[in-house]
């Protein structure tokens, strides 16, 4: 019976606790009927690997302690990888492309360490496998009541809410539409690789945007930027050394969407991506880019596995196909908000994961031109000069469907007595949180510099021309509601 309980625990390592970990930490993002599939992929996976080890050992103890470190290799080299990356003395190396390098040390140390310990050490094996047991058993259950929570828990009638909000206020304020385009540089950054954005700025301003060619983020990384935006602020002191959940709660309970819902809007959220919608409280959602893709949840259960990219390039294809259709959703989601809700009292917000990895568009972009090696390390794969040219296509082909979309919500407001506010911009650059500014590409514009462009009423125009990031929706809150925000100064944050 402990044998078989140590069996169970292997294959639950190997095929559950990972899968439903992320699934609880997205939900309702992550389907329930997908990861049901991920979990029976890595199921059957595992029991086809121990019936192999099976065949080899003939023992029990021998086969589970194998799965163990296979699926702790499997899970938890790639994250080791990028945390020694980061490692100070790693980072002060006088060389290039160390990533791939730490992840085969990584893997290959731990499967010489088991190996080892199989041969020399059968009785520490045996109650290291024990012990492994017990704690995945356990976590298993844990995980298993946090996921059954999540699904019994899950918000209802957010309709009755937004009709209510609708019913109680009749003060006629414009829609708002936020668009934000994950990784889009700015006019500098785009020309120190060889593009040029100035087309786009034109015709944006010939739709009657105020453009801001040299705008910059606060910060140089998504969570970062738009807790920072959203909370009208800049990061409490020590924000580089903050969790992922903390800065999510501080998305979820942001002071933007709490003011616009005292003045009586609804808000509406239309997302292309799985890892970008896990940023966002779900309330009210307008429409998700694509649907709940069993692909695409194993693409980001994988994300922090050394097989992302053999994954990707088996199916990339799909995903250019996939991604494609899923941001076209998403603009076709944001033109249809104005029939579908009303022409005032309405946010709409967009978050589009492009110019951002994978690529999308051009001959040059196939997904895989400058997918990095997670996220900590996309800048040094992107110093390369064979990636630029795929950069620009992405940028240019992203661009076009925003110039689309844009145009098509002015049309919509021609006739209209209050017209729309549009937020056109991004969270970072191209090289987000890049660390070492010594190299000549890394430049503010390259790690901060993003697009930034508003479509706003006539009178708001005056006081426009030197808008900052920072101060984004304290200057609009100030028009729109009589707000008296101050606004800052410029400082570009960097990481302690």
């Amino acid at each position: 019976m402990n044998k078989l309980l140590v069996f169970l625990g292997s294959i639950l390592l190997g095929s559950f606790v990972v899968p439903v970990y992320y699934f609880v930490s997205n939900y309702p993002q992550f389907g329930l009927q997908n990861t049901f599939l991920v979990i029976a992929l890595f199921g059957i996976i595992s029991l086809g690997f121990s019936g192999f080890l099976w065949l080899l050992l003939r023992d029990i103890n021998k086969v589970s302690f194998l799965i163990y470190g296979g699926s702790a290799v499997f899970w938890f080299s790639h994250p080791l990888a990028v945390f020694f990356g980061n490692c100070s003395f790693i980072q002060a190396l006088p060389i290039n492309g160390y990533q791939w390098p730490l992840l085969f040390i990584c893997c290959f140390v731990s499967l010489i360490c088991l190996f080892v310990f199989l041969k020399y050490f059968p009785k520490f094996v045996t109650r290291l496998n024990n012990v492994l047991s017990a704690f995945v058993l356990i976590l298993s259950v844990l995980l298993l009541i946090n996921g059954s929570y999540k699904l019994l828990s899950t918000s209802k009638g957010m309709n009755g809410v937004v009709q209510k909000q609708k019913e109680r206020y009749n003060k006629k304020y414009p829609n708002v539409y936020h668009i934000l385009l994950d990784a889009h540089p700015n006019l500098k950054a785009m020309e120190i690789i060889g593009g040029n954005l100035q087309p786009f700025y034109d015709e944006l301003e010939a739709l009657g945007f105020v453009i801001y060619p040299e705008s910059k983020s606060n910060y140089p990384a998504t969570v970062w930027s738009v807790t920072s935006m959203l909370n009208m602020d800049y990061l409490e002191e020590g924000w580089s050394e903050k969790t992922a959940d903390y800065f999510r709660r501080k998305i979820h309970n942001n002071k933007v969407f709490g003011r616009f819902r005292e003045q009586g809007y609804s808000d509406f959220f239309t997302i292309d991506n799985i890892m970008v919608k896990s940023l966002y409280n779900p309330s009210n959602e307008l429409g998700e880019g694509s649907s709940n893709d069993f692909f695409m949840q194993l693409y980001c259960v994988l994300c922090d596995t050394p097989v992302k990219h053999v994954y990707e390039r088996c199916f990339k294809e799909f995903f250019k196909q996939g991604a494609l259709h899923s941001i076209e959703n998403v603009f076709e989601n944001l033109i249809s908000g104005k029939s579908l809700y009303g022409n005032t009292a309405n946010v709409f917000y967009a978050h589009i994961l492009c110019p951002h990895e994978p690529c999308l568009f051009g001959q040059q972009a196939e997904n895989l031109a400058f997918s990095g090696f997670m996220m900590k390390f996309d800048t040094l794969n992107f110093i390369k000069p064979e990636v630029h040219k795929a950069y620009c296509e992405n940028v240019y082909g992203i661009d076009n469907l925003a110039l689309k979309a844009v145009k098509e919500i002015v049309t919509q407001y021609r006739t209209e007595a209050v017209k729309p506010i549009i937020i056109l911009h991004s969270d970072h650059s191209i090289l987000y949180n890049a660390r070492d500014l010594k190299s000549p590409f890394i430049t503010p514009d390259t790690v901060y510099g993003n697009l930034l462009a508003l479509y706003i009423p006539d009178e708001w125009k005056q006081d426009a021309k030197d808008l900052k990031f920072i101060n984004l929706y304290r200057w609009i809150f100030n028009h729109l509601f009589g707000d008296k925000y101050e606004y800052f100064k410029e400082n570009l944050q960097k990481e302690k």
